[in-house]
Formats: structure tokens, sequence, C-alpha cells
């Protein structure tokens, strides 16, 4: 993705906001480093995925075309509790939360991790 595109995607969502201090708010990021994102003083190509994520909760994230990475779940269907407190529970994390827990379940759980091609 450009970082041009970034750029003016992070602009729409301050003028959604009104202020840098309501997005500061609503995405979690300071204030400063919103400012300095906008100021150029923090290069959008050198932005981290945390950041990404707080800043654009849909976003999708592919890595070397094949690996995604979503802030965003679909439900569970209808009947599935264990999957529905999971999910549940997941929805109510930030995105760092959930990077920590994606990272979390990946070290646990590795044998069961869906390789890229699969």
């Amino acid at each position: 993705m450009d970082s041009k595109v970034i750029e003016r995607a992070i602009r729409e969502a301050l003028e959604k906001a009104g202020t840098q201090t309501n997005l500061a708010e609503k995405t979690g990021i300071s204030q400063g480093n919103l400012n300095n994102i906008l100021n150029g003083k923090i290069s959008i190509d050198k932005m981290t995925v945390g950041t990404l994520l707080r800043l654009f909760p849909e976003i999708e994230i592919t890595f070397f075309r094949e690996q995604r990475i979503s802030a965003t779940l679909a439900p569970p269907p209808a009947g599935d509790s264990i999957d529905r407190k999971i999910f549940d529970f997941i929805s109510r994390l930030t995105p760092d939360e959930k990077l920590d827990c994606l990272m979390f379940i990946s070290a646990k759980f590795s044998d069961k991790l869906i390789k890229p091609g699969e």
C-alpha cells in the first residue's frame, strides 16, 4: 500500500474525528504521536503494525502475498458456545492485545497453524 494512501486515510479519519485529541482518544494513539505522523516527523513507512491497526481496525495486511492478518473477525455460527466465548473475548481486545494474543497462540500451538498453501 502506498504511503500517500495511508496519509490521506489518516487525514480523512482526522476530519471525521474533528480534532487530533478526539482521534487520539478513539484510536489509543497519543495526540503527540498523531501530530508527529501528520507533520511527517514519524514516517508512515516506519509505522508499526499495531499503530496501523489502531488507526484502521478494518485493515487487512498481506505478508509475502500469502499470509494475511486482519483486526476484524467474523462471528462464529450460532450454537458454537466455546467459539462464541473466544470470539467475544477477542473482540474486546485492543489491536495490540490481539497481536499479543496471536503471538502467544502461535508460540503455544505452532503445530496447529495453517501453513501458506494448505
